[in-house]
């Protein structure tokens, strides 16, 4: 004959988690609605907060589609002459064959000194910085945001006009 009371307190046991199943699914629901709420809410206003340039991680609206920063980007001057000639036929073509976005031949380079953004989504963009509006932050681990913020450093740094 089955143990009555031994089955009893298994049955007791699977309601009690079906229980708390149940108030954890109510609760992450509403976690998901509060955040989606405060993003609706950051959405609607953009509290007259300027935020200057963008940083790496941030999320950003441009022309009606969300992206997240990852690189900054300014206009590229012209090659300065060198003492030799063949450094300057060099550098003229390099200039010269590099692809122009928005009418400007751009370069990485550092936050404070970006008049574009370099951008990732779906698709790739290049973007004036005040043409987006960030409208959040990448839901990543804060060494991900730091790492890839370092790359972007990289860039910037390797970027010069030299």
């Amino acid at each position: 004959m089955p143990d009555i009371r031994k089955e009893a307190l298994v049955a007791v046991e699977k309601f009690k988690l079906r229980a708390n199943l149940a108030r954890v699914k109510k609760a992450a629901l509403e976690i998901v609605a509060q955040y989606e709420n405060q993003i609706a809410a950051n959405d609607e206003s953009s509290m007259g907060i300027d935020v200057g340039v963008p940083n790496v991680g941030d999320i950003v609206e441009y022309n009606g589609r969300r992206y997240h920063v990852d690189g900054w980007l300014r206009e590229r001057l012209p090659p300065q002459r060198s003492r030799t000639i063949m450094n300057n036929i060099i550098n003229d073509i390099l200039y010269e064959t590099q692809q122009e976005i928005h009418g400007k031949k751009l370069r990485f380079c550092y936050q404070e000194e970006a008049t574009y953004l370099s951008l990732s989504g779906v698709a790739g963009n290049i973007a004036p910085v005040d043409e987006v509006k960030v409208v959040g932050k990448v839901n990543w681990a804060p060494e991900h945001i730091e790492e890839a913020r370092q790359g972007a450093l990289l860039l910037a740094e390797h970027g010069s006009d030299s």
